[in-house]
C-alpha cells in the first residue's frame, strides 16, 4: 500500500517554500554537539531580492 501526504497551500502560497519543522540555528549546533559533533555552525543565509521570506539553513559539523 502506498500512502501519499499532500500539503495543504494557499493559492497564492509560492510552491518552492518547503513546509517542514525545523529548530533554530542554535538548536542544531546544540544538538549536534549533544551527540558528539565538533565544529558546528549553524546559520541562515538571507533570501534574494523579492517576494520570498524564508532564508537557506546551512548547518556544518564534524562526526
Amino acid at each position: 500500500m502506498t500512502v501519499q501526504l499532500q500539503v495543504p497551500r494557499a493559492e497564492d502560497e509560492d510552491p518552492l517554500v518547503v513546509k517542514r519543522w525545523d529548530y533554530e540555528p542554535k538548536g542544531w549546533e546544540r544538538l549536534l554537539k549533544e551527540h558528539g559533533s565538533t565544529d558546528v555552525r549553524a546559520s541562515v543565509l538571507d533570501t534574494p531580492p523579492g517576494k520570498r521570506e524564508v532564508g537557506t539553513l546551512v548547518v556544518q559539523a564534524r562526526a
